[in-house]
Order: structure tokens, then sequence, then C-alpha cells
């Protein structure tokens, strides 16, 4: 995209008639159960005022029925690693009145795909798959290693060295001198010198944290402990952290946990606040099996939240002391059991989300996915989402690997994905381009770099990027932003939406979190099928779901909406900027490239026009974005993008137009544009389609002689005037569209099949660009 000069943009606007997209309401109901073509002459795109200038005609599809849904497109719950759960989550978006959840569980956790559950304590650290019925392929690429250095190196499981909870003395160690298991057990013990149990815990840990569950499969701990010194003041304690919670009952949105006490005496569960402990018997001096039923534990301890909606996010195992007495205890043959995995997980996942829902009237939830396994992380959007086949994936790259040592597997795995998904109808979007860690993290990789890698990669076929961010990576929005711009010069034009990407807890919140963007999707009703549909379109904007509650709509003056993708060989095109909800004091900010305006705002709703003139060598990338009175970004659109030809890979169907030689396509349902450009005496457009029917205005071209194609492609045309309607378009190839000679009479009403090309027949492919060529030239 070509930088037009920041001197060549004129500030000055004029009022037009507001549109027809409706101000999306705010849900406000309360919880049930809780408290809650050919190239012009242009240089360089020109944004202008465009006073007086003309309403956009209307569209031949009918966007009347379209609203705004505000959408968390990427958000964990219980069925990934952090302390959120459905239901805090739910809690946080009606708050915020935000109007739908798409959930974006990592999607190897959903399922406990290669999630390790034996612990042997041979050593403190031991191959993540030993003991397993799977085994590691030491070419996958590793995701961060759970941030904690003594991670490094080969996958592995065992126990933290340092503990989580000491006391002065206090010990851990590997020994030998007993195991259930094995040669070896763990050995903790310490002394606890107050009145009251004070305890000496190590965590469990394992690669990725793959130890961690959702209770949702139903989950049960099986250990052997074996109590050397215990008593009425010691005793052994395995300790669970569990979710985070919506505040009810005077409790605040904290996690939750459950303790299992492990000494003379068996009791049921008693409540400490947010926490909760069981008593077990064992009998000191000798090994003792015991099963700790968990998720039915969790249950039952906490009756006031779906104890299913949890995840186990963390483990201990240790003792505790008190009055001076001593606490010693050896642990062995640990094990994590689950009832529920792989599709069957998926399935309960799908059911509870349904559950979750009906505690939050008005809040529509859906089903989705985050794929993380063994590749860059990217967001599935499916109507009906499952597991991948990862065996099948995994021996897949591993063929391609043994055919080329050189290739990235985590590359290959992600356009693998993308393929399957985009089989499936769905879309993915491309997740945090500056990698996984938080806001407040450092810089670990730098915007051109990430750029270069997206570019060389071509998103790996992805639809959609995380653009509203404000701090991810150690990158700000502007970085975000500006590789989302600089994409459309490589012929690039991911759909860009907000997201949060919370996992829950006091960090990551949808109130004061510098991320907690959701992203707007205009669509009749917020079903899967209809948001994907408005996702497929571009048809969104992001922002802050707290500083934003209205709409943003583009609109030019030959139909074309935002989010379109529009091959015109027009100099100069009028665009509409409609922003409700705004305050006075707000900014809006028209983005052409490097050129911006900033225009004030002075009410809650801004309608204005601006002229665009699109570049002759390049995309003309035009969107808005609108700010507070602090220049806080509150909200921003996608673009409407103007092209002199059609890029590399084609024009998708849902975000196509052409607007060349006096032929108008504002949509090109089922038709996938390979070029377009006039030749003489009308245009010629190469395709492949699958059922297409398009709706061409023909108002500045004039009368259609006749349709014809070369190629595979056919179908059927007919003259409506002002519009040509070609029909039951398929296969790949041509078409060309042939200009009536003036006073020639025009076609007769009804639909005629599209005729060969003269001296063509059916016999070319199509493949190759569109050559704009006299008529005369083309072969007879």
């Amino acid at each position: 995209m070509r930088r037009p000069r920041a001197d060549r943009v004129n500030t000055s606007s004029a009022s037009f008639s507001a549109v027809v997209i409706a101000t999306a309401a705010v849900f406000a109901a309360s919880r049930s159960r809780a408290s809650g073509p050919g190239p012009s002459p242009v240089a360089s795109p020109r944004v202008a005022a465009a006073p007086g200038a003309p309403g956009p005609t209307p569209s031949t599809t009918d966007s009347a029925a379209e609203r705004p849904w505000s959408v968390q497109l990427h958000v964990h719950g219980s069925f990934s690693e952090g302390v959120g759960s459905m239901d805090s989550h739910s809690w946080e978006a009606k708050d915020v009145g935000a109007d739908a959840i798409w959930w974006s569980d990592h999607d190897f956790r959903v399922g406990s795909y290669r999630h390790p559950a034996t612990f042997g304590f041979e050593d403190w650290t031991e191959p993540l798959d030993r003991g397993e019925p799977w085994r590691e392929v030491e070419w996958l690429p590793r995701g961060r290693a759970d941030e904690r250095d003594e991670d490094a190196g080969p996958p592995g499981k065992g126990v933290r060295r340092v503990p989580i909870r000491s006391l002065d003395g206090g010990d851990g160690a590997i020994v030998a001198e007993r195991a259930d298991e094995g040669a070896r057990s763990f050995r903790v013990k310490a002394t606890g010198h107050t009145p009251e149990f004070a305890g000496h815990l190590y965590a469990l840990k394992a690669s990725r944290a793959l130890f961690k569950r959702p209770l949702a499969s139903r989950i049960a701990v099986a250990l052997s402990v074996f109590p050397e010194n215990a008593g009425p003041d010691a005793r052994a304690v395995v300790e669970i952290g569990l979710s985070e919670h919506a505040p009810r009952g005077g409790l605040p949105m904290q996690g939750h946990s459950l303790r299992y006490v492990l000494g003379e005496a068996a009791f049921p569960a008693r409540r400490f606040g947010n926490s909760a402990e069981i008593g077990v018997a064992v009998e000191t001096g000798r090994w003792n099996r015991v099963v700790l039923k968990v998720t039915e534990d969790v249950v039952a301890a906490f009756p006031e939240v779906r104890g299913e909606d949890n995840s186990m996010a963390s483990i201990a195992i240790g003792v505790e002391s008190r009055a001076d007495a001593e606490a010693s205890a050896l642990f062995d043959r640990f094990r994590i059991e689950q009832a529920l995995s792989g599709r069957a997980a998926w399935a309960r996942q799908a059911a509870l989300i349904g559950e979750v829902a009906g505690d939050y009237p008005g809040l529509v939830e859906l089903q989705g996915s985050e794929v993380s396994y063994a590749s860059h992380h990217l967001n599935e959007f499916t109507v009906d989402t499952g597991p991948l086949d990862y065996d099948g994936i995994l021996a897949e790259v591993g063929r391609r690997r043994a055919r080329d040592p050189s290739i990235d597997a985590g590359g290959e795995v992600a356009r693998i994905v993308v393929d399957r998904v985009h089989a499936a109808g769905g879309l993915v979007s491309y997740n945090h381009m500056y990698g996984a860690p938080m806001a407040g993290r450092e810089r670990l990789v730098e915007r051109d770099e990430v750029l270069a890698d997206l570019v060389r990669n071509r998103l790996f076929g992805a639809d959609i990027l995380e653009v509203g961010y404000r701090d991810r990576g150690g990158h700000d929005l502007a970085d975000h932003v500006g590789v989302w711009d600089d994409l459309a010069d490589h012929g690039l034009f991911p759909v860009g939406v907000g997201v949060s990407d919370s996992h829950g807890g006091g960090r990551q919140r949808w109130r004061g979190n510098p991320n907690n963007f959701v992203t707007w999707i205009l669509a009749p009703a917020p079903t899967k099928a209809d948001l994907l549909e408005g996702l497929r379109a571009g048809r969104a904007f992001f922002g802050d779901r707290t500083l934003f509650d209205g709409s943003i709509d583009l609109s030019d003056d030959h139909g074309f909406r935002m989010g379109q993708l529009v091959v015109t060989d027009r100099p100069r095109a009028e665009v509409k900027i409609t922003v409700r909800g705004l305050a006075a004091g707000d900014v809006i900010r028209v983005v052409c490239g490097d050129a911006r305006s900033a225009l004030p705002v002075s009410g809650a709703e801004f309608v204005e026009s601006r002229a665009v003139e699109p570049s002759a060598d390049g995309p003309t990338v035009f969107r808005i974005e609108a700010e507070d009175a602090r220049r806080t970004a509150k909200v921003l659109s996608n673009p409407i993008v103007y092209l002199r030809s059609v890029p590399r890979g084609g024009l998708a169907p849902a975000r196509g137009g052409f607007d060349v030689g006096g032929l108008v396509a504002r949509s090109l349902p089922r038709f996938h544009l390979e070029a377009v450009a006039p030749v003489e005496g009308g245009v010629a457009l190469r395709g492949r389609a699958e059922g297409a029917r398009i709706e061409i205005d023909a108002v500045g071209f004039g009368v259609p002689a006749s349709v014809e194609s070369e190629g595979g492609i056919v179908g059927r045309w007919e003259w409506r005037p002002p519009l040509l309607v070609v029909d039951d378009l398929r296969g790949e190839g041509r078409i060309f569209v042939r200009r009536a000679a003036p006073g020639a009479p025009a076609p007769p009403p009804g639909p005629r099949p599209i005729a060969s090309a003269p001296g063509t027949g059916r016999a070319r492919s199509g493949h190759g660009p569109v050559v704009a060529r006299p008529a005369t030239a083309r072969r007879r």
C-alpha cells in the first residue's frame, strides 16, 4: 500500500443521514442462580471531504436485519490451564454487557490429549511419557515451560524442588528407603511450632502444566501414602487448587481449593470460605493406597457453584504439623484418573456450556477451541466443534519431515489444521502474533520479524488476525495494528478482531485489564452460523466493551461495505462513516495507509463522508478508529479495501466485489474471483464457482449483448434491468460480458445458457491470468 503524504489529507467533512444498522442493545437481565479492475492514473490514495456526495446505492444483499453482537472470541474457562471458569467469565461478560462468549479452551486440554497421568517419584523430574500409553514426538515444537527455569530442558514431570509453603527445618527428598512401586518415593517432613496447623507442601509439575484436568472429565486421584510420624498434631495432606467463581454468598471471586487431610480419622467436607477440607483415614507405619474422588467431592463441598465447572489447576502434597509435633510421610504411585477423555470430554464440555448459559439469561455461549498442541495458536470457528485427529496429523507431518527434515513442523501442523477447518466450512484466526506472554511482559520478538514471518507463511491460510491487544508480548496496540495494515502491502487481508485471551484471575479481568477487547459481529442473530458469516464477510469491528456500546459501519456510493475487498477501476469512491454510541470529546481517526485525519465528535452519533482516490499501484485500505478524550482507544473498524487487480490467491466469495468497466458486483456468493479486467467491448473475469448466483449492477455498463465462457465454467444469465444475473454458475474458467451496440435491442426476458466464446469450446482450463486484449486478438 503506497503511503500518501499527510499534507494531502483534508479534514473537512459533511454529514449524511443515518444507516439502517440498529444500535446494539444492552443485555441487562440478571442471573437466575447468581446474585449477580484497469488502473487509473491516480498515484496514491487520498482521503478528502466529499460534501454532498450521494449515499450508497441499495445493495443486492439485504443487511437490514444485521445488528452488532458483542462477542468475546478468545477466552479460557475450566477446560484450560488457568483459574477461570465458565461461571466466572459469564459473570464478567454480563457485568460489561457483552452479548456472547465463543469459548476457546485449548483443544488438547479439553480431551486431555497426551496428558501425563502417572507420577512415580523416581527422581525430581522424570520423562513426560514414563509410564504412559503414548510416547513423546521428539521433533514437536515445545510450548513455554510453565514459566519456571527448572522446567527448561526435555519434557518432564515430577515435583518442584522449591516448596509452595514451607516450615523452618522442613524438607522434601527423593529417597530409596521405601517404595510402593519402582525403587524410590518422595518424603516430606516438617515441624510446626504454632497452635494451628502449618504446612510444608510441594507442587507437582509437568511440561506445559499437562497435569491439569477439567473436573468435568470426572477426575479422581489415586496415590500411596506411608505416614511415618503422624498423630493428632501431625498429618499428610493433598491440596487441589480449583477455579475461581462468580462472587456469591458473600464470597469473593477467587480460586477455590479442596484439601484432603490424610490422618487418624475420616470426616466429611467442612467449609472455610472458598476452601474445603475432607478427612481420609490412613494408618501410620504402612503403605496406604487411597482414592480421592476429586470431582465428586468438589460437587458436594461447593453446592453453590457447578462443581464440574472447575479446573484441577494445581496439585500439592506434603505434611502439616502443630504444637512442635514432627510430621513425616512418604508419597508414591500417584495417578490421575478420569472417566471422560477425547470426544466424550468434548461432548461433556458442550453440555456444560449449555448448563452454565442457563444460569445467565441473555448471554449466548458457544463452543469453540484454540488449536495449540503442536503449532502456532489458532482459534477454530466451526458450527460442529470437536477434537482434531492429532495422531493422524502428527503421522502426516512425520512423513513430510522424512522427505524434508528441514521443514517447520509447527507450520506444517498449522497448515493441515487450517485446511481441515476450511473443509468443514469454518474459519481460523491467527492468535497473539507477538507470542503468548500477557500484559506487562518483556518483548521477545520485533515487529518486523513478526511481519516477515506472517508474510513468508501467508498467515498459514488463516482468515482472521487478532489485532485488538493493548499490551501483548511486549507490544502495544499500535504495533498490532501496524502489522495488520502492513500485511495489505503483501496481498494479505485478514479480518481483524479484538480479544482478551483471558484465563481468569485478578490480572486478566474484563474490567481494568488492558487486554479486554471484544469483537462486534454484524449478523442477524448470535448463532454460530450467522456469526461465522459475519466474520467471513469482515462485517466486524472491535474495541473495549467497557468504553463503547454502539455500532460502526462503512459504506461507499456503489454499495460496498466494511469488510469488502473491491477491485475497481474508478478514480474515486465516496465512503460514508457511521458511528453510534460515542461521547462528546471523542475523536474519530480516519486511516488510509499512513495518512490520518482526526475528526472531533460532538454527540453520540457521527455520520460523515470522505472521498478516497485509490492508489494506482497498490491496495488502499480505508478504516476508522475512535478514541475517547484521553486518547484511549475505544473501537476500531475493519476496512474497505480498494484494489486495482485481484491479489494472489484470489478473492473469497464472502468479501470479494468488483467495480470494473461499469459493472458492479457487490457480492460474489460461491464465486472465487481470480481476475477481472476490461476488454474490448466489455469485461472479462476468471474464477471458480460452486453453484454461484451473481447479481451485477450494469447501470454504468449499458445493456449486455451476450455472456460467454471459456474453459470449464458453465451457467445461465438473464438481463433484468439494471441487473445482469448470472446463475447456477459452476466450474472454473473465464466469463466475458459483452456490451450491446448503441441502439441494439435488449436481450429478451428469461434465462439463457452462457455461450462458449467463439472458437474456444470448453477445452481451456481457465488457469493463468486474464489478459485484457482486443476481441480480434482472441483465438477464433
